[in-house]
């Protein structure tokens, strides 16, 4: 079997701009769809060259992945991408920066709960209590009362939406 740098005909000690030199020429080179009026067979062998060039470059390039690999080759083990973990687990260096330092993700808290997202909830519970209270004392200043912390909590509902999305926006 063909190592990934013999695939890219790279040395062992190429840099990562070496090695996306010679997978683009390679593509170039062993693109399907350069090879579009050829027979068959030399189509499908343009094809699987594309794909051993594809998976060279894929391992090369990432640095963990590609130490992982070095030390395939130096232990002697096959270097069949079945045989490899998909995400390989290599003890970092001490020298080696955090790889969560580097990470495009930011991960920051969610948004914090503020009293007014609640305010719509807390007016429709007391606008049930208003009811009731206005059933059981017959009182038509609470029903009134009522019918006007309904009508608040329903419309709070609405404008709590706009007002988190629009906070939303300003924390990205």
């Amino acid at each position: 079997m063909v190592s990934h740098y013999e695939a890219l005909g790279v040395p062992t000690s190429a840099t990562g701009r070496d090695i996306r030199e010679a997978w683009l020429s390679a593509a170039r080179q062993h693109h399907p769809d350069r090879h579009m009026e050829a027979p068959p067979d030399v189509q499908a062998d343009h094809a699987r060259r594309m794909q051993v060039v594809n998976e060279a470059f894929r391992v090369l390039s990432d640095p963990s992945m590609r130490r992982y690999y070095d030390l395939e080759l130096a232990l002697g083990a096959p270097a069949e991408p079945a045989a490899r973990p998909v995400e390989p687990v290599v003890t970092p260096s001490p020298g080696d920066p955090d790889p969560l330092s580097e990470s495009p993700i930011s991960f920051r808290p969610g948004p914090v709960r503020r009293w007014w997202t609640l305010a719509p909830a807390w007016c429709l519970a007391l606008a049930f209590g208003a009811f009731c209270g206005g059933v059981l004392f017959g009182s038509t200043q609470l029903w009134a009362f009522a019918v006007f912390c309904g009508v608040f909590g329903l419309a709070g509902f609405a404008v709590v939406q706009f007002m988190v999305m629009a906070g939303a926006g300003r924390h990205r």
